[in-house]
This record gives structure tokens, sequence and C-alpha cells, in this order.
């Protein structure tokens, strides 16, 4: 049985945390089986925070770190994450990166859970991708990418 904490303290959500997300149903096959690990070290300036992220992309193909800004409100986290460089599949589903061009803005909103059984926190929540742009008839297009995602902090 999962419960929410109510109000997270900045202090507690400083510092690194260890997890995985997952592709929704607008992606392949192939994708959606996957379970990509994923971490994150958040730093506090204010009522804000920042922070980068590490997954397999940040180390296979941009060989840097994604950065993420956010914030909480009672129980709940937000936070974007952005690449280094546009993260994209190629005509055959093969992830490709365009470093001169902006990355999508990934969306994170979770909420903080305790461990039913012990004193261990964790983030779950969803992650969006959402795009819009013109097509070379001047036709504007729009579509969401989704998925899920949990992280536990680092003890």
């Amino acid at each position: 049985m999962e419960q929410t904490i109510g109000i997270i303290k900045k202090d507690f959500l400083s510092g690194k945390w260890k997890g995985y997300y997952r592709y929704g149903k607008e992606y392949p096959l192939k994708f959606r089986k996957l379970k990509e690990p994923f971490e994150i070290e958040i730093k506090y300036d204010d009522d804000v925070f920042s922070g980068i992220c590490i997954d397999n992309y940040t180390k296979d193909l941009f060989k840097a770190p994604a950065v993420i800004d956010g914030s909480f409100e009672g129980d709940r986290i937000y936070f974007i994450k952005r690449y280094p460089g546009l993260l994209t599949l190629d005509e055959n589903d093969k992830p490709t990166i365009i470093l001169n061009e902006p990355s999508y803005a990934i969306q994170y909103e979770g909420f903080l859970y305790k461990c039913f059984w012990g004193n261990d926190y964790y983030i779950k929540g969803e992650w969006s991708i959402d795009i819009s742009y013109l097509d070379e008839g001047k036709n504007a297009n729009y579509f969401s990418d989704t998925g899920t995602w949990k992280i536990t902090k680092e003890k």
C-alpha cells in the first residue's frame, strides 16, 4: 500500500536519487519493454531546485548530463529535463542526437511516498514531451509522448 508523506522538506530532496523510466504507448514496442536506468542529483536555491540527470543517452550519445529545473508543492514534485541537444529517433527508430538543435522539454511530475515496510522513500510519477511543429506544407502538427518513472533516494 502506498501513502504520500505530506509536505516535502527541501533538505530531504537534496542529493542523489536513482531509478528508472519507462516509455509509453506512443513508442515502438521495443522501447516499451525497456526499463531505462537514470539518476538525478538535486541542489536547492530558495524554493526551486536544479541539478543534473544521467541516463544511457547522456552517457552513450551526449557524453554530458542533462539538466533539470523544478519545484515542489506539498508531496508533489515537478521538474523539466533538457538534454544537451535534440534527442530524436531516425527513420529506423534508432536514437540519434542533433547537437545544434535545442532539446525538447521533458516534463516530470510525481509524488513522494514512504515504503510501508520501512523507512525508505521513493518518488514515482509520469513524464511527457509535448511537441508541435510545422510540416513541409506549413500545417501545424502536435503530439505528446509519455511514460512513467520511479526513483529512490541514495543512502
